[in-house]
C-alpha cells in the first residue's frame, strides 16, 4: 500500500488498501504498455495518451491523499489504550511520495515523448544540435514551474480571511458558550465536539474522557456545586497560516453555580477549515514543550 498510517480503533492497519491496489494495478497497466511498445518496437499515440491520462491522474490523487492526510492528522482519535500510549496520530508513507513524483515524471515524460511521436523528431538529438531549440524548452519548463506554482499559491492564499482580536471574539466566544452548556447538561458526546481529538487522544480516548467528565461532575455536585458557564475572558495572541489553519491562545472562564468565583484556564484554539469549526484544547499550566507532545501541529510563532 503507498501509505501506512497507525492502527485505528477496529484494531486493523489503517492504510488505504485499496487505494494501493488500485495505483499498483494501474503502474502495472502501464508497465504492460510500455512492454508491449518496446516489443512492437512503435511507440503509439493512443497507447501514450493512456498513460497521459493515468500519469495525470495518479498525480493529482497523491496530492489530493496527502492534504487529506495532513487534514486527519489533526482529527485522529482511538479509545483503544494501547494505541493511545503508542501515539498521538500518524504519519505518511514514503510511498506516498514515491506515487506523486513518479506519476509527475512519468506525466512529463510521456508528454514529451508524444511531442517527438507528433513531429516525427528526437527531442535530445535537437537539444545537442540546437540552441533555440534549447531556449524553447528551458523558457517551456520555465513558464510550466511559474504556472503550477502560481496556482497552489492562490489555493492556499485565495480568499484568506484576515482573523484578529475584533472578529474573533464573538467566534470563539459563541462556541465556548455552547460547550459550557452541554457540559452542564451533561451532554458529554456534545462537549467532545468542542474539545479537540488529540486532546482527546492524549487522555486515553473519548470513552476515558466521558469517565473522566462523570466523575468531575459528580465530585462537584457532592459539595453542591456545578458548573454554571464557560466563557471566553481574553484572546492573548493569534497565529494564522495559510486560509485554513489559525490557532489562537485564549482564556476562558468556567463559572460555577451559588458562588462568585471564576477558575481561569489558559486554552488553545484551533481550527483547520477557515474558522467552520473550532477546537479546544485546555494547556493550563503546561509548558511550549508539554503542549508540543499533545498537539504536534502546534504554530511555532507561538511563544510561551
Amino acid at each position: 500500500m503507498p501509505w501506512l498510517i497507525y492502527p485505528k480503533v477496529n484494531g486493523k492497519f489503517y492504510g488505504y488498501l485499496m487505494d494501493g491496489l488500485l495505483t499498483g494495478a494501474v503502474f502495472f497497466i502501464i508497465l504492460c504498455i510500455l512492454i508491449y511498445q518496446i516489443y512492437r518496437r512503435k511507440s503509439s499515440k493512443l497507447l501514450n495518451g493512456i498513460i497521459l491520462f493515468f500519469s495525470f491522474a495518479m498525480t493529482l490523487i497523491a496530492w489530493n491523499k496527502y492534504y487529506k492526510c495532513e487534514l486527519e492528522k489533526t482529527t485522529y482519535s482511538t479509545d483503544n489504550p494501547i494505541y493511545s500510549a503508542m501515539s498521538a496520530g500518524f504519519t505518511q508513507g514514503i510511498g506516498l511520495y514515491v506515487l506523486g513524483w513518479s506519476s509527475l515524471a512519468l506525466f512529463l515524460v510521456t508528454l514529451l515523448h508524444l511531442y517527438e511521436i507528433k513531429n516525427k523528431t528526437d527531442i535530445f538529438s535537437q537539444l545537442k544540435n540546437s540552441s533555440i531549440f534549447s531556449k524553447k524548452i528551458i523558457w517551456s519548463t520555465t513558464v510550466l514551474v511559474i504556472c503550477i506554482s502560481t496556482f497552489f499559491l492562490i489555493n492556499q492564499f485565495y480568499n484568506k480571511k484576515s482573523w484578529n482580536t475584533q472578529n474573533l471574539t464573538p467566534v470563539l466566544n459563541q462556541n465556548m458558550v455552547k460547550m459550557g452548556s452541554a457540559l452542564r447538561n451533561e451532554q458529554y458526546l456534545e462537549f467532545l465536539k468542542y474539545n479537540h481529538p488529540l486532546m482527546i487522544q492524549s487522555i486515553g480516548g473519548q470513552n476515558k474522557m466521558i469517565e473522566l467528565l462523570q466523575n468531575t461532575m459528580r465530585e462537584l455536585k457532592k459539595v453542591g456545586t456545578n458548573i454554571e458557564s464557560i466563557e471566553l475572558d481574553e484572546i492573548s495572541e493569534i497565529q494564522q497560516s495559510g486560509k485554513n489553519d489559525i490557532q489562537a491562545l485564549i482564556y476562558q472562564n468556567i463559572k460555577y453555580t451559588g458562588s462568585n468565583q471564576k477558575d481561569r484556564q489558559k486554552v488553545l484554539a484551533v481550527t483547520e477549515n477557515g474558522g467552520d469549526n473550532w477546537y479546544f484544547i485546555t494547556i493550563q499550566n503546561k509548558t511550549l514543550a508539554e503542549v508540543k507532545k499533545i498537539f504536534p501541529s502546534l504554530n511555532p510563532q507561538f511563544k510561551f
